[in-house]
């Protein structure tokens, strides 16, 4: 899988009590399952409806990226 770029970081050995350079790899794209239930009147905008949303994504990912990928595609359909 293509990554984003090489981030420089840290891992603690625990056996050597030490601190050594780590290189980590992001990935741009990842796959997951979108969990939608909860559907139900909305308490502060009375003529909506709100849902939860639950999913899994890795470490470096970022949750409103796939919200806002949800939103474009209900636009789009």
């Amino acid at each position: 899988m293509p990554h984003i770029c090489e981030v420089n970081g840290y891992e603690f050995v625990v056996e050597e009590f030490l601190a050594q350079p780590k290189i980590n790899k992001r990935n741009i794209v990842v796959a997951t399952t979108v969990y939608a239930h909860n559907l139900e009147k909305d308490e502060f905008h009375k003529k909506m409806k709100k849902i939860t949303l639950s999913f899994f994504l890795p470490t470096g990912g970022y949750a409103t990226m796939i919200v806002k990928q949800i939103f474009l595609w209900l636009k789009n359909k």
